[in-house]
């Protein structure tokens, strides 16, 4: 069973200025509760036993919570304002030894995503649910369960059948490969999302829809709003079940 878990956390929060010129944006609390601290105490609760955080900008908050918890390991990416997401995870390279859930530090989301999520037997698998309509949908392609593609802007060809949800399982062959493609890029502007891609016609990702799982990323003002009278009232109307 998967143990290591990885958060991305390095980002500037520069859609939400309101929040992230005090605090990165995992430290945004809905409820009395950050989000980076209630994905903690899931992850932990599903049993999982070693956590990596990605840090980078105000990378000293996510620095602290080690005090809180013993499994968490911080790596900073000291180039976090001129690099994409995958260079946050490249830089962990030393670190990872194993299988992992991959997970982004800004959502908000039901437990059921991580428990459903473990469940799973195939190594590779991303969590997706019914459209947000957000205004900020990372829609997926896929064929058959298995990830053709990832993309904000799929093209008229493309019929995209779920939004992604920022929650995966990776296995460290795929991450190894996804490293090695990396490697090869002319640039370090590259979300971990066009490593998928790039690795989804050899490797089989999987795509697995919940449906109507309550979650959201919060990356502006519009996705605070609904994160609170939304989404955080139905987490806790599937928590009381």
């Amino acid at each position: 069973m998967t143990k290591l878990a990885v958060i991305l956390a390095a980002g500037l929060g520069s859609r939400i200025k309101e929040f992230s010129i005090l605090k990165p944006k995992g430290f945004i609390e809905i409820n009395g509760v950050s989000l980076i601290e209630r994905s903690i105490k899931i992850l932990i609760d599903e049993g999982i036993s070693k956590i990596y955080i990605g840090t980078g900008y105000k990378s000293d908050f996510y620095d602290k919570l080690k005090n809180k918890y013993p499994c968490i390991t911080t790596v900073k990416n000291i180039d976090y304002s001129n690099t994409g997401s995958f260079h946050t995870l490249y830089i962990l390279n030393n670190h990872i030894k194993e299988d992992f859930l991959l997970l982004e530090s800004d959502l908000l989301y039901d437990k059921v995503a991580i428990s459903k999520l473990l469940k799973e037997k195939k190594d590779n698998v991303i969590i997706s649910s019914d459209f947000s309509n957000s205004g900020d949908e990372v829609y997926v392609v896929g064929e058959n369960q298995r990830l053709k593609k990832l993309t904000k802007s799929p093209n008229k060809f493309e019929i995209y059948e779920s939004e992604f949800t920022g929650i995966s399982k990776i296995s460290l062959q795929l991450y190894k490969e996804m490293c090695k493609k990396y490697d090869d890029f002319d640039t370090s502007k590259i979300e971990y999302e066009e490593l998928l891609n790039s690795c989804a016609p050899e490797y089989k990702i999987y795509t697995k829809n919940l449906k109507k799982l309550a979650w959201c990323e919060i990356d502006n003002n519009s996705h605070y709003v609904r994160a609170v009278e939304e989404v955080s009232p139905k987490i806790i109307e599937n928590e009381k079940v």
